[in-house]
């Protein structure tokens, strides 16, 4: 945890102003030695941070080529796109761009956008212990997936910056599988498969997201409202209560009161192995944009 200015090996630049840290709680899974997670619980970053050049990096082809970068943490994403796209050296770079704010940027005299895949993946978490439904039936979750127009998904919900999936592994990683397909829209079969697996009749199917896919989440329940003709309800959960939601997801003491939660996956290996995205979904089973490619929104 970085709490002050220093070399923390930051390679071809050094710390020299601010701070930026993480406080995390733990997540118990069972009563073993060490089957705990960490839990993210907020950030705290001084208004500024400063990076200077090391210019003794042993790599000097890496770098560094910048002299001095300042991260400004006192601004607000609005106001940093605003700036970035109304004037000249105010703002220079703004990450994590939301989808719906790529016209203002491709409008705009002074900005650029620059679309990079990013390791962000967005899955269907599947609580096949749901109770009163057959989510434990292969054939109701793979329903779910033949009623998810992706095309769609990524069209409007990630104005097009997205690609669909044929698994959990992103097409950089090593060893997806060659040659896989993504589930195709067929809402017919998809009916036909659900009412096999004996979905109950009036039960209304519970999607559940964050606040931050929320649009994401109401596309998908449009498509499984008109493909499986069901219910579909869909809750919000509020960012201030988003670390006790994750405490009841990981812990599973309380039953999970989602039958599908919409979640954006993500990952700090850049070439992970199939085992290792399957490890983090061990219990539940997913819908995703399914193709060699990540879905994943870009900035």
């Amino acid at each position: 945890m970085i709490d002050a200015p220093g070399p923390w090996g930051t390679g071809p630049f050094t710390l020299t102003e601010g701070y930026s840290s993480l406080e995390n709680e733990v997540a118990l899974i069972d009563a073993g030695p060490f089957p705990w997670v960490w839990l993210d619980r907020r950030q705290p970053r001084t208004d500024r941070l400063v990076l200077e050049a090391n210019t003794d990096h042993w790599n000097a082809e890496r770098g560094p080529r910048l002299e001095r970068v300042v991260f400004r943490n006192n601004v607000s994403q609005a106001e940093a796109l605003d700036l970035v796209c109304t004037t000249e050296g105010e703002i220079d770079i703004v990450t994590e761009v939301d989808p719906i704010d790529v016209q203002k940027i491709t409008d705009s005299e002074y900005a650029r956008l620059e679309a990079v895949d990013a390791m962000r993946i967005l899955v269907g978490i599947i609580n096949r212990d749901a109770d009163g439904v057959p989510l434990g039936d292969v054939r109701a979750r793979r329903a779910l997936n033949l009623a998810v127009n992706r095309d769609r998904l990524i069209r409007e919900g990630f104005a097009g910056y997205a690609h669909p999936l044929a698994g959990l592994t992103p097409h950089y990683a090593t060893g997806y599988p060659e040659g896989q397909e993504p589930y195709p829209h067929d809402p017919e079969e998809a009916r036909r498969l659900l009412n096999e697996a004996g979905w109950p009749e009036g039960r209304a199917l519970r999607l559940a997201a964050e606040e931050a896919l929320e649009g994401a989440a109401r596309l998908v329940a449009e498509d499984l409202e008109q493909a499986l003709r069901i219910g579909v309800e869909v809750t919000v959960i509020p960012n201030e209560n988003l670390l006790a939601a994750q405490h009841t997801l990981v812990e599973k003491v309380l039953p999970l009161p989602f039958d599908v939660l919409i979640h954006a996956w993500f990952d700090l290996t850049s070439d992970a192995p199939p085992a290792v995205l399957h490890r983090e979904h061990c219990s539940r089973r997913r819908f995703v944009p399914r193709d060699r490619r990540s879905s994943s929104s870009r900035t």
